[in-house]
């Protein structure tokens, strides 16, 4: 019965690990194209300061969800190794996958901002 129990908490987690990276890129995402609609243009640096609902909000979801990529990308590239240490077969299951891509995917948007949009947002 432990082992059940056990195997459904490494399932869980997994599931959870998969998951969160998404969710980062999601929030920078809407964050980024709620910002780009509400203003008409992608903001600048040092100049633009929104003055609309939930600009501020959206800014700090942005940043947070940058923020969260060395972590996302730590959970990526621990989960295999979690998953190993419990035997869990495979040790790469489509969590496992889906969490790598997903904090992949959150670095580049993080990196690759050719509108500068994270400036602005941490600015």
């Amino acid at each position: 019965m432990d082992s059940i129990a056990k195997h459904r908490g490494l399932q869980r987690m997994s599931r959870t690990a998969g998951i969160l990276p998404w969710l980062a890129v999601l929030a920078l995402v809407f964050s980024e194209l709620y910002i780009r609609f509400m203003f008409g243009r992608w903001p600048r640096v040092y100049r633009d300061s929104p003055q609309f609902p939930f600009s501020d909000t959206v800014a700090l979801v942005a940043v947070f969800a940058a923020m969260s990529w060395p972590a996302m990308i730590c959970v990526a590239l621990l989960l295999p190794v979690v998953r190993l240490s419990q035997q869990a077969r495979p040790v790469f299951n489509g969590w496992v996958v889906s969490a790598g891509v997903g904090a992949v995917l959150l670095y580049l948007l993080c990196s690759l901002d050719p509108y500068g949009f994270l400036e602005w947002a941490f600015d």
